[in-house]
């Protein structure tokens, strides 16, 4: 999909991101447009690509970073838009958290496609400072990433999430996935241990 392709598909799906205003759609569009463009996301360099005066898109992108977002109500209406545009009947989703320069964490869920990793999902955070962390922690953080994927997801579309052992290790992880009819993979520690329905143990 070449620039231009990107620019009017994205265009188009945000009129189906229901529960979002005008002013939000026209700024994701906006700002993917001029990021795809600059190719950084440095919002002086995004700035500068989008068409209008350099400073008043630049204090306009600011503004609209700034503010709080439905974010929920968007990754609903984006994974709906990206589904329908792959064309999948199977989805495989990948949760991994990111450190950028040791400054801010992100959390992502994102769905595997052609080796690549398409964001579906996510939440920023201070990294390395527990006082920022959100006070949901960690597991509860994932599902309600998951669980704002599922919402734009056809009804009963068979989903595999998939996770490294910084974060497959987790039980209530794994009972949260299973609660959402959903099946995982995940790489465990080599002390993990599971307990089989007939009370079996199996020692990694």
């Amino acid at each position: 999909m070449d620039p231009q392709q990107l620019y009017r598909w994205v265009e188009e799906s945000s009129k189906t991101w229901d529960g979002t205003t005008r002013h939000f759609k026209a700024n994701v569009v906006a700002f993917s447009r001029g990021m795809v463009k600059a190719k950084s996301s440095r919002l002086r360099t995004i700035a500068g690509c989008v068409e209008g005066q350099t400073d008043s898109q630049r204090r306009r992108l600011q503004r609209f970073v700034r503010r709080e977002q439905p974010l929920s109500v968007f990754f609903e209406g984006w994974t709906r838009s990206v589904v329908q545009q792959i064309g999948v009947r199977r989805v495989v989703l990948i949760v991994d958290e990111t450190k950028l320069e040791d400054e801010w964490g992100v959390m992502v869920v994102g769905l595997a496609f052609h080796e690549r990793c398409i964001p579906l999902a996510w939440a920023v955070y201070r990294a390395n400072c527990a006082a920022d962390y959100p006070s949901e922690g960690q597991v509860n953080l994932i599902l309600r990433l998951l669980r704002a994927v599922q919402a734009g997801l056809p009804a009963g579309m068979p989903v595999r999430v998939l996770a490294d052992r910084g974060i497959g290790t987790s039980p209530s992880l794994m009972r949260g996935i299973a609660a959402l009819d959903w099946t995982f993979l995940f790489r465990v520690t080599k002390q993990s241990k599971l307990i089989l329905a007939d009370g079996t143990e199996v020692t990694f």
